[in-house]
């Protein structure tokens, strides 16, 4: 069963379309380490809050996530863009929620329970 890790983050007055670029950014550097999860982006421009993004990535197992990126941060040239690109995370928004669904991590199993009502006003990236 594939698990779900969905952040919601909560940009700045202004911040949600750079957000979404800035996300589109590590996902094509991602992919240029090797790491091919299943990425999607979603904004809710026409309903809702207009400044929450949700990203979800998707894998196999939670586990992987963690060992892909230890392996990835070994790398000088990365670890240096992503301390970068953190950074500049953190400038652009107040704050962030997680949610996991469907997981199973070192035996424990994670139900998938909503944390907000969210409906996806369009899709900026679909697996980008």
């Amino acid at each position: 069963m594939a698990a779900v890790d969905r952040r919601t983050f909560y940009a700045k007055v202004g911040q949600a379309a750079p957000l979404v670029q800035h996300f589109q950014e590590a996902e094509a550097q991602m992919k240029g380490y090797g790491i091919g999860w299943e990425t999607r982006i979603y904004t809710d421009y026409y309903s809702g809050r207009s400044d929450r993004v949700v990203v979800e990535w998707a894998l196999e197992d939670l586990g992987d996530m963690d060992a892909e990126l230890n392996r990835v941060m070994e790398l000088p040239e990365a670890g240096a863009f992503f301390g970068a690109w953190m950074g500049k995370l953190n400038d652009m928004i107040t704050h962030a929620e997680g949610q996991l669904d469907g997981s199973s991590v070192a035996g424990v199993t994670g139900q998938s329970s909503p944390m907000l009502s969210f409906e996806p006003g369009r899709e900026c990236a679909t697996g980008i």
